[in-house]
């Protein structure tokens, strides 16, 4: 009876020790959780996965993304090669579009998990978010901005989930609500960028934090829940769902004896500009007129793709150029020629004068691209779909009575 309860009770504190072994202890075949494949996480969280996978984070890599991949041939080299340097430097740009290997300073990416780009465990290893630029004003990009766990995967739903509670998590989890739920993870990335002559290429961090705190979170918009769980798609100005919410048209025409004097209010919802992100996107306005038969009446523009001197008003891009002033590639600029970009929350009027004969409806489209005509027409065999052909932003329409 004795040895009995000896044994009742060295077995519960021999099972306590052990469990705190293992929440603390990484028992996992990774050595470190940055190699950790999404296809592993995809062994229980089945939806995360299928939503990541139809993401651009999961195709962020060079050699994924086409338009990525083509500027990165360009610049650097052949995403299998080990040991490349842009002007005597790790490539910046693998940082953000393939932070994993960037944290160990390789640049041949088909290995381990770093053609996945931004997988799982990029995000779910960050303690700590150090801020965008370091105690000496440098710019910090990507994981440099944080501090990253060798041991942990980070959660965000506050509970601790130990091999021993689950054994399913290749590395133990603790909990950090504070990093996950909140758009510190968003900016190591999505901060701020500038070339090498110093001009700002990627901004929108820098414009959603001069909104100040008040604001929703990047995950809000881009990360929203549907039915308690947390879209890992996130979305952004390749989605339709995210894209046609950013800008409000209306429309007020005022009908004269032989013209229409047409007001158009347009307004900018978002906490950041629009468009935001890469340089290469650019939107414009375009309004046409028709006959009640379907006959184009009038237009802003009279040839596509547009001729922007027509209507430039109704033009919304991020204008670079070389130091003659001459349109370049984003990361060959020196200057910012022009940026007629919507701030947040931004409201602007247009005015057009329209002819009143045979006008029965007046439409107006936002419409939206990817890329400039610039890199399409120097790339444009490389690229398909979205890239080359405009998603519609905004549309509102009116009818005229005779």
């Amino acid at each position: 009876m004795k040895i009995a309860n000896s044994i009742k009770i060295i077995l519960p504190i021999f099972f306590i020790t052990i469990a705190n072994v293992l929440a603390t202890e990484t028992i996992s075949e990774f050595p470190t959780p940055l190699h950790v494949p999404a296809q592993t996480c995809a062994a229980c969280h089945k939806n995360i996965y299928a939503q990541w996978k139809a993401s651009m984070h999961s195709r962020s890599a060079p050699g994924q993304d086409p338009v990525v991949s083509a500027i990165y041939q360009e610049m650097v080299g052949s995403p299998e090669q080990e040991g490349l340097r842009l002007s005597g430097e790790y490539p910046a740009c693998l940082k953000c579009h393939a932070p994993n290997a960037a944290k160990e300073q390789k640049t041949k990416l088909d290995q381990f998990n770093y053609a996945e780009g931004v997988n799982c465990v990029t995000c779910h290893v960050l303690e700590r978010f150090h801020g965008m630029q370091d105690k000496q004003g440098q710019q910090l990009y990507g994981l440099d901005a944080y501090q990253v766990s060798a041991t942990h995967l980070q959660g965000p739903s506050g509970r601790y989930l130990s091999p021993r509670e689950d054994a399913q998590h290749p590395f133990p989890i603790k909990p950090n609500p504070g990093m996950l739920r909140t758009s510190q993870v968003c900016l190591g990335c999505h901060g701020a960028y500038k070339n090498a002559d110093g001009v700002a290429l990627y901004q929108t961090g820098e414009e959603y934090l001069a909104g100040g705190e008040n604001q929703a979170t990047c995950q809000s918009c881009h990360m929203p829940k549907t039915n308690g769980e947390t879209n890992h798609e996130i979305m952004a100005a390749h989605n339709d769902a995210v894209l046609t919410r950013a800008i409000v048209i209306n429309l007020s025409p005022e009908l004269k004896q032989e013209s229409i004097q047409l007001k158009i209010d347009l307004r900018n919802t978002m906490p950041h500009r629009f468009p935001t992100g890469s340089p290469f996107r650019q939107a414009y306005l375009k309004v046409t007129a028709y006959a009640e038969d379907g006959e184009l009446v009038w237009s802003n523009y009279s040839n596509y793709p547009p001729d922007f001197s027509q209507s430039p008003e109704a033009v919304f891009a991020y204008q670079l150029a070389d130091k003659n002033g001459k349109p370049v590639m984003a990361y060959q600029a020196s200057q910012v020629q022009k940026d007629t970009r919507f701030q947040a929350f931004e409201k602007r009027q247009l005015h057009y004068s329209l002819p009143r004969d045979k006008v029965y409806l007046i439409r107006t489209e936002l419409l939206y691209h990817m890329l400039t005509q610039d890199v399409i027409t120097a790339h444009g065999e490389k690229f398909s779909g979205n890239l080359i052909n405009p998603a519609v932003a905004a549309i509102n329409e009116i009818k005229i009575s005779k």
